[in-house]
């Protein structure tokens, strides 16, 4: 179970700037701003792209993602307001979760092989795991109280770890493949090969 710490690391990391984003909005953005909406999602993004880099191959893969997981978080921006008037504030919130699991999964190399169907299926379970934490959690957006640029020290703390709870199984899922026994995994690959050769 090794993977549980890194996937802990990249929740808290993610989470934590998703409570300083919402003290953001809250202190100094109009609720509903497409393009500050756009900057966020870019810029959260770029966030995940360093922290999936890192995981994946220690940082060798951070140019190709840090120009695809920011252009992926600008196009689920701009659609989300536009999803939003068509199957409510809440609905929109929980397809753009899944779609963003979806994308980090085909665009960082999860999958054995590179395969799409496998990489497709491991962003399902990141979506769905994630998404059942992130409806926990929902009630933050949708629920009546303080706003977040009102918030005490201990009040941004808890946002932070809502945020990281929501993140945490959406990660596990990326990274369950590296549970295995690389020894294990390098003798299959090895016989594969040697099948493959004969």
């Amino acid at each position: 179970m090794t993977r549980l710490l890194p996937a802990a690391l990249a929740a808290l990391t993610l989470g934590t700037a998703s409570a300083f984003g919402d003290w953001l909005w809250a202190a100094y953005l109009t609720d509903g701003a497409l393009v500050p909406a756009i900057v966020h999602g870019v810029a959260i993004f770029a966030l995940l792209s360093t922290v999936l880099s890192v995981e994946a191959d220690r940082g060798r893969s951070l140019a190709r993602h840090l120009l695809a997981l920011p252009a992926l978080g600008l196009l689920l921006a701009a659609l989300f307001y536009p999803l939003a008037s068509v199957v409510g504030y809440l609905p929109a919130l929980l397809l753009s979760w899944l779609g963003m699991w979806l994308g980090l999964a085909l665009v960082g190399d999860w999958a054995p092989r590179r395969r799409t169907g496998t990489a497709l299926l491991r962003g399902l379970a990141a979506g769905v795991a994630s998404g059942l934490s992130f409806w926990t959690i929902s009630g933050i957006w949708t629920a009546a109280g303080p706003a977040p640029d009102t918030f005490g020290a201990s009040q941004h703390l808890v946002r932070a770890l809502q945020w990281s709870w929501a993140f945490f199984p959406g990660f596990l899922a990326l990274f369950w493949r590296r549970f295995g026994n690389p020894s294990i995994e390098t003798s299959q690959e090895t016989s594969r090969n040697s099948e493959e050769t004969l």
